[in-house]
């Protein structure tokens, strides 16, 4: 077992040397019942200057104290894995700055316990804590009804206007997720994720099953009423697509839900 702390991590290896021996030594062995305090020694030494600036309440920084400790307190210590010791800090230090973000804060806390679970450990990786840092709140929302969605794939449609030169989108691209009650209008939210590499949109194939037909008439009858006005029905086309968690979204799903 590695307890190579700051490999690659500069100031946040001086951060962990400046510990106090117990807490290190809590960090390094995973069976110490201290972990979760020990991890919450480790976020006060990253957070501390941004209370003194004002930037972050104590509050907040309590309330992801408290988290990270509910969520460690699950992992049995048969589990407790300190090798992936260097992607807890880097979780903590993209985490700093959303700290007053609930949902955002609440995958902060449920990442930095799966590093440190050998059962889920394998899935993190650096690029995870940087995709949840350019995450807002409805992206996260977005996420979290991706993740209660059976199999990650999820319908979307919008309306277009059939020109002579071709067609434009003139609605926002909405969103039906299947058995959840849970219906989106979304641009900016896809956009995002897809830009993270979480999920792929497809906007120019639909998915066939039977079981979606509902999604999509559903997702129809809201588009058509975002229509602008002057434009005639005849003018306009509803067009079918649908999006997947991709691979890396797969891991960071395991990770922070």
């Amino acid at each position: 077992m590695s307890n190579d702390i700051g490999l690659g991590l500069g100031e946040s290896y001086q951060v962990f040397n400046s510990l106090p021996q117990s807490t290190r030594e809590a960090l390094i062995n995973p069976s110490a019942q201290t972990i979760g305090k020990a991890l919450n020694a480790l976020v006060l030494c990253f957070t501390a200057p941004l209370i003194k600036l004002g930037i972050t309440k104590k509050a907040e920084i309590e309330r992801f104290e408290n988290e990270i400790q509910q969520e460690t307190n699950q992992i049995p210590e048969e589990n407790r894995d300190s090798s992936k010791l260097g992607l807890v800090i880097k979780a903590i230090e993209e985490a700093k700055y959303q700290l007053n973000e609930d949902d955002i804060r609440a995958m902060y806390a449920k990442l930095i316990a799966a590093t440190v679970d050998n059962r889920k450990n394998h899935f993190v990786t650096p690029r995870i804590a940087v995709a949840i840092s350019q995450l807002g709140p409805d992206d996260a929302l977005l996420l979290k009804y991706i993740n209660e969605q059976n199999g990650h794939v999820v319908p979307l449609g919008y309306v277009i206007k059939k020109t002579e030169n071709g067609s434009s989108v003139i609605t926002k691209k909405s969103v039906d997720f299947l058995g959840i009650g849970t219906f989106i209008e979304t641009d900016t939210s896809l956009d995002i994720l897809e830009s993270l590499g979480i999920i792929k949109v497809w906007t120019d194939a639909w998915l066939t099953s039977d079981i979606f037909d509902g999604s999509y008439n559903r997702i129809e009858t809201s588009a058509r009423s975002q229509i602008p006005e002057g434009i005639a029905a005849e003018e306009t086309e509803f067009s079918k697509g649908h999006f997947k968690v991709t691979d890396f979204g797969e891991a960071l799903l395991q990770c922070i839900f």
